[in-house]
C-alpha cells in the first residue's frame, strides 16, 4: 500500500509543487520524477521495511491489467509511417543492443567468476526488459518536441522488436 501511495503521490504532486513554489515566489521548481520515485519506494518497502513478500503478492494481483493497458496504449500510439522511415535505424539499434548485452554480460560473468552457462546465456534474460525504456522514450518525446517524437517511435519499435525476439531466446 505504501508503494502505491508513493507512486500516486509522485504522479500527482508535481502540479501542486509547481503552484506552491510559484506562490512562494520561487522561479525554479524541482521536478519529481515518477519512475524514480517508484524505484525508491520499492527499495524502501522491500529493504528497510522488509515487506518484499507482501509487495510481490500485491504486484502479482495488480500488474496484469496495468501491463495490458500500458502495452496496448504503447501499440496504439505507434505511427506506422514513422516506422517505415526508421526501420534501418531500428534494426541497427536492435543489433547493437543485443551485442552490448551479450558482451557486457559475458565480461561481468568473467569478472565475478560465474559458471560458463551464465557467460553464454545470461544476457538473454535482459532482451525483453521494456517498461523503463518505454517510459524514458516517452520522456524524450515530451522534453524535445521538435525531434523527440520521431526518436520515441524509433526506440519504441526497437523495444517491440526486443519483446518479439526475446522470449523465444529464453
Amino acid at each position: 500500500v505504501l508503494l502505491m501511495l508513493v507512486a500516486g503521490y509522485a504522479f500527482a504532486a508535481q502540479p501542486l509543487l509547481y503552484l506552491c513554489m510559484r506562490e512562494l515566489g520561487f522561479v525554479w521548481t524541482p521536478r519529481i520524477e515518477p519512475m524514480l520515485s517508484c524505484i525508491i519506494a520499492g527499495f524502501i518497502v522491500c529493504n528497510p521495511l522488509g515487506q518484499r513478500r507482501q509487495l510481490a503478492s500485491l504486484l502479482d494481483a495488480s500488474m496484469p491489467p496495468v501491463l495490458c493497458f500500458f502495452f496496448f496504449t504503447t501499440g496504439a500510439g505507434m505511427h506506422l509511417g514513422v516506422l517505415l522511415h526508421t526501420w534501418p535505424l531500428t534494426c541497427g539499434l536492435f543489433a547493437v543492443r543485443l551485442v552490448a548485452l551479450a558482451v557486457g554480460s559475458y565480461i561481468g560473468c568473467v569478472l565475478v567468476g560465474a559458471p560458463a552457462h551464465y557467460r553464454t546465456y545470461g544476457w538473454l534474460a535482459y532482451v525483453t526488459q521494456a517498461g523503463m525504456s518505454l517510459g524514458l522514450a516517452g520522456e524524450i518525446a515530451e522534453a524535445f518536441p521538435s525531434w523527440g517524437p520521431k526518436l520515441e517511435m524509433t526506440l519504441v519499435s526497437v523495444i517491440v522488436l526486443n519483446q518479439l525476439v526475446g522470449p523465444p531466446l529464453l
